[in-house]
């Protein structure tokens, strides 16, 4: 997409002596902008409305080669991006590609941590690895010469080495082993697992294998793709001293626009350290004291597969001393799944989100309270969709102020319906990775039992949405019209 737009803009100038293509690059806590202008023949208003307007346009291309401006906008929206195309005829054209930025999935390795006396333990049966690794090591052990670095091509003695130590000296060592070691009994799992080593990471050309990322997530162990390991930081790091680090408030939530921006809104003046991976969490909370306030999440999310839950992380932390603890859901829970030591807010109660800060209260539903809400329960609106992250940002931007319940599971949702207002919107995702349900199949059951305003979620334009005439259709990438329809 991005090579196709530079050379339409090349298109643009390679008639003009002093033709210029300026590419660049801004990124800043949400978005990662491409911006690419030519001071080339540029676009005649009507073209541009067109663009603007979505609109196919293949006129001035004498090759025909490249995809359109409409379809980079369409590709852009179809993953929440934008498009900003300004030009004048005559003068050139610049084409902005707007990227949201993402939490990166937990089982990536950010950057790798060394301190001042490692035991650096690098193991690839490719000797250029062990060269391309002493380059970029240098200046780290320059700057703390206790650091040692020690090389293998063998699993088995990279294995035999470590496990020479003892459990306390362990810790010490950082490993970076490769996955696939040629003609070998043993692959670079298999050494992370048999030697126990925390500070672990497999470096691997086979990231994308999903028994891997599923074995790496399980385990704890952080991945980082080949590809990337020219670029992902090494950095020498103090050790933190246990309670020795004071903030106003610890965040851990895989959700980071909505964390981002109810932190903008209400708590710029405080000092919050805040987590977009539960696991990077777990293995630094020992740094807090123990009256931190600390807010989790309820679950947390790899894609759609569930790989860490707040009640777990919330029973370690009361577990090792931890007083002031908060867990956060779009749901509403009931009291016997909440621990006496936790206390619980909404995420759409705007008023309490506002002050955490301050909030001392718990929430509760009480069996009473709970019964009588399952018997005819009045809210504003209910989401069914897979897209946790989707689902967030509507709570945060879009429905704030609003009583939504949210389901990623759409049998979950049908096992409830009987507790709902038979007027109550419903939005339905148009389909579902790990079921067998279509929202055509859902509501056709809801409109079967009564329901009578329901919607569809779907990536397609609501003209190419088969669907029946008493579901309204709505694309996922229109906020405004998901707001029109859903939050009036």
């Amino acid at each position: 997409m991005i090579s196709n737009t530079i050379n339409n803009a090349v298109d643009a100038v390679k008639n003009k002596k002093d033709g210029k293509v300026t590419i660049k690059l801004h990124v800043n806590s949400e978005w990662v902008e491409v911006s690419i202008e030519d001071n080339g023949k540029g676009m005649p208003k009507e073209i541009l409305d067109k663009i603007n307007n979505k609109i196919a346009v293949t006129s001035g291309k004498e090759k025909g080669h490249g995809i359109g401006l409409t379809q980079v906008r369409d590709t852009l929206e179809a993953n929440y991006g934008k498009l900003d195309v300004e030009s004048t005829l005559g003068i050139g054209t610049k084409v902005k590609l707007m990227f949201p930025k993402i939490v990166s999935p937990s089982w990536v390795a950010q950057e790798i941590k060394v301190f001042k006396d490692d035991i650096i333990v690098i193991l690839d049966d490719d000797n250029s690895i062990h060269g391309a690794c002493n380059t970029r090591l240098a200046n780290i052990i320059n700057e703390s010469p206790n650091i040692q670095v020690k090389h293998f091509i063998d699993g088995i003695e990279a294995i035999n080495f470590i496990n020479s130590f003892t459990e306390l000296e362990k810790q010490k060592i950082c490993l970076l082993s490769d996955y696939e070691l040629l003609k070998q009994k043993v692959n670079g799992l298999d050494v992370i697992q048999q030697t126990q080593i925390k500070r672990s990471t497999l470096v691997t050309s086979y990231y994308n294998d999903v028994e891997i990322r599923n074995i790496a997530n399980k385990d704890n162990i952080k991945v980082l793709p080949k590809s990337l390991a020219f670029a992902v930081p090494i950095n020498l790091t103090t050790i933190v001293l246990p309670c020795s680090k004071k903030v106003d408030m610890v965040w851990i939530d895989d959700a980071k626009e909505f964390v981002d921006s109810l932190v903008r809104q209400h708590y710029k003046h405080l000092d919050i350290d805040k987590y977009y991976d539960p696991f990077l969490f777990m293995d630094n909370y020992r740094q807090y004291p123990l009256d931190t306030r600390i807010i989790l999440d309820m679950f947390y999310y790899e894609d759609i597969t569930l790989v860490k839950d707040g009640l777990s992380m919330a029973k370690e932390l009361h577990e090792n001393g931890y007083t002031n603890l908060f867990i956060a859901t779009g749901e509403l829970t009931s009291q016997d799944k909440i621990p006496y030591y936790l206390k619980l807010i909404l995420k759409n109660d705007s008023k309490n989100m506002s002050q955490l800060n301050v909030l001392e209260n718990i929430y509760h539903v009480s069996k009473d309270d709970s019964t009588a809400q399952s018997q005819k329960k009045a809210i504003d609106l209910i989401v069914i969709d897979d897209n946790k992250s989707f689902i967030n940002t509507l709570l945060c931007y879009t429905f704030q102020g609003m009583q939504v319940d949210t389901y990623l599971n759409p049998e979950e949702f049908l096992e409830n319906i009987s507790q709902y207002d038979k007027n109550t919107k419903i939005a339905i995702d148009n389909c579902y990775e790990n079921s067998n349900l279509k929202g055509s199949d859902i509501a056709q059951k809801l409109y079967n039992d009564g329901f009578t305003n329901l919607y569809i979620l779907s990536g397609n334009n609501p003209e190419d949405i088969d669907c029946a005439s008493y579901v309204t259709a709505i694309k996922k990438t229109d906020l405004e019209s998901i707001k029109n329809h859903l939050a009036s």
